[in-house]
């Protein structure tokens, strides 16, 4: 999910450079460059962000009991 999600940012991000280039005019033509390696960053960003993300919740829902836990289902 963290992967679909940072996927479809990327081509969003993609479209807006493609866009701001066709736009742009003289020196500010070339401001926007997405590079393999800010492509690659961008990525394990993402998915560092989404494990950790989902570090917490798991920790902490391994620390209850499950009579506990399933009360507030």
């Amino acid at each position: 999910m963290t992967l679909l999600s940072g996927a479809i940012s990327l081509v969003m991000a993609l479209l807006a450079a493609w866009t701001l280039r066709m736009v742009a005019v003289g020196i500010f033509r070339n401001i926007v460059a997405i590079t393999p390696r800010v492509i690659v960053q961008s990525l394990m960003a993402c998915i560092l962000l989404g494990v950790l993300g989902g570090l917490y919740p798991a920790w902490r829902a391994t620390r209850l009991h499950p009579v506990e836990a399933l009360r507030y289902e």
